[in-house]
């Protein structure tokens, strides 16, 4: 590449990457779930968010200039437009059962980030950083995307292990997940086949605390 075609990548992934970060914002403060029931202006948002006006205005006005969010209404004055999340949107973003969801990526990625002084001393050290380091945002980010493939494609995978099929089928069955995350894979598992017992253990303490994001009835242990 060209030192002008360098230029013009870095720069496009610079504005990739910020509004990344915006996006994450949004997830983070419940932005667009606050959008999902209907357009809001910048107020409506932020009475129903929690944020500052002005703060909702500028970001939905980011988010439509990225094309995320349409105007729905158009006004002179900027707290009075309205903004709408589009249906592929939603289902990118909130529809966490879908095998397009993306709404933790994000975050994820943004959790990347946050290590970095880490990583950069682990390449000085030799050593490492422990997985623990990455935060809710990476932890949380890997199981929300991990989640609709669970969902959808676990069936399959057992079907394709025959033997492991016929145990869990036959009869009451013992199930360790090892190195479960936020553990959905143990949530699919009987649903799958008959009631079976599941061990869900991971690496980190407490991997499933997370406002709207906990397993209802689950109380397994963390190693």
């Amino acid at each position: 590449m060209t030192a002008e075609q360098i230029t013009e990548r870095m720069l496009a992934d610079a504005v990739t990457t910020m509004e990344t970060m915006s996006t994450a914002l949004g997830v983070q403060l419940g932005l667009y779930d606050a959008l999902a029931a209907g357009p809001l202006d910048a107020h409506g948002l932020a009475g129903k968010a929690g944020v500052h006006a002005r703060y909702a205005r500028e970001w939905l006005e980011q988010q439509a200039a990225s094309g995320q969010l349409t105007v729905a209404t158009d006004d002179e004055d900027p707290y009075a437009r309205t903004f709408a999340v589009p249906d592929d949107l939603r289902e990118a973003l909130l529809d966490t059962d879908s095998p397009y969801f993306v709404g933790t990526l994000a975050g994820f990625v943004v959790s990347m980030a946050e290590v970095l002084p880490q990583v950069a001393e682990a390449y000085r050290s030799g050593g490492g950083v422990p997985y623990a380091a990455y935060g809710e945002g990476a932890r949380h980010g890997i199981g929300g995307m991990n989640r609709p493939a669970y969902r959808s494609g676990i069936g399959d995978w057992v079907a394709a292990m025959p033997d492991i099929e016929a145990r869990l089928s036959g009869g009451p069955a013992k199930v360790l997940d090892l190195g479960c995350g936020t553990g959905w894979s143990s949530i699919r598992w009987p649903r799958r086949s008959r009631p079976c017992a599941s061990t869900a253990s991971t690496w980190t303490r407490h991997p499933w605390t997370r406002r709207r994001r906990t397993p209802p009835n689950k109380d397994w242990p963390t190693a």
